[in-house]
């Protein structure tokens, strides 16, 4: 085991306190599913841009999931290639050539299951999900964004709000990520005023009643995930007398189910605890799951976002999203 905290490593026989430093692991790594402290901090890191971006649980339950997997896969990776090192051995020995057909068989079906693997795949959502939250009730994280963020920290929101113009609305389905967002000053980078469909933060709620009477052509967008609830939102919003947007246009941004066709991969979570976590392409629709917008890293919400927010009626977050895919140097497909 390695030390989060000093890098220490240590066998595990020599107990799950660092002799060095005395940090305490809150997990085991013999028990499912075998994570360390070290392999969750650096998940963190990574998200957090060392400490520099604000994230949702959800984003880092995704980016956990990603590493999770490559970790599986690297490993059978590692088995393949000194596997194939010992085939050319064999292979240079003519005596055991038709022992060298047949390894070269099981290596060939081998690869053929690896890529299988990769297209889709299914983790316990409760074994991951009680994984992560038992790391983070021992070792919190500032820069996880929670939802209350803005609940009374309204001079703050009082002073952006009079040093920048919104020329749009974003009304996003969750308070965490709103919080997000704003934390992340995305609000400023695309000149918009971000809110959540539960009127949060309460006071840019009351900011935009005023806004939209004072402004009613301006353009308003929905964010949300790929669910029959996220289906609803507009629907429910222009339904909702408080928000006073009978009549109004809205955008919806998405995501929608059939978005993963077009992604490379995407995520799907099931609404309850209990559950899988699917990851592949083209998932096919399941009452009871959903694609969460947390399988969209905070560093790669603020490139599509601009591109989104900045375009006309005509273009979504899938849009945006496959255009990033394309563009990205690794054309990786997890938007990073």
């Amino acid at each position: 085991m390695k030390c989060p905290n000093c890098s220490t490593k240590q066998k595990y026989k020599d107990g799950l306190t660092c002799q060095k430093c005395g940090y305490r692991n809150a997990l085991n790594p013999k028990e499912p599913p075998n994570i360390t402290d070290y392999f969750l901090k650096s998940i963190v890191t990574k998200i957090s841009r060392d400490g520099k971006m604000y994230y949702t649980y959800e984003q880092l339950l995704i980016q956990f999931i990603k590493g999770y997997g490559k970790k599986f896969i690297n490993g059978w990776i590692v088995f393949y290639i000194v596997s194939f090192v010992i085939l050319l051995a064999v292979f240079i020995n003519y005596f055991f050539w038709m022992l060298a057909i047949i390894f070269s068989l099981g290596v060939m079906i081998g690869f053929y299951f690896l890529f299988s693997f990769r297209k889709t795949k299914n983790y316990d959502y409760s074994l991951l999900n009680k994984t992560l939250k038992t790391y983070l009730n021992n070792y919190p994280d500032k820069n996880l964004a929670d939802g209350n963020a803005f609940s009374n920290n309204i001079q703050k929101i009082e002073e952006e709000l009079s040093n920048y113009a919104p020329e749009s609305v974003l009304i996003v389905d969750k308070n965490d990520y709103t919080d997000m967002l704003l934390l992340n000053r995305y609000h400023i980078e695309n000149k918009v005023l971000v809110l959540s469909k539960y009127q949060y933060p309460k006071y840019i709620f009351e900011y935009f009643q005023k806004l939209i009477q004072k402004h009613p052509s301006i353009p308003i967008k929905i964010l949300h995930e790929a669910s029959e609830d996220g289906d609803k939102m507009k629907e429910n919003l222009l339904a909702d007398t408080f928000w006073n947007l009978k009549d109004k246009e809205i955008h919806d941004l998405g995501l929608f189910w059939k978005d993963t066709k077009r992604l490379k991969r995407s995520f799907s979570l099931p609404k309850k605890t209990i559950g899988n976590i699917t990851v592949g392409k083209n998932i096919p629709y399941q009452k009871d799951t959903r694609i969460p917008l947390g399988m969209i890293p905070p560093i790669v919400m603020g490139s599509v976002l601009i591109g989104t927010i900045s375009s006309g009626e005509a273009m979504t977050l899938a849009d945006s999203l496959e255009e990033h895919q394309k563009n990205s140097f690794s054309g990786s497909a997890d938007f990073g």
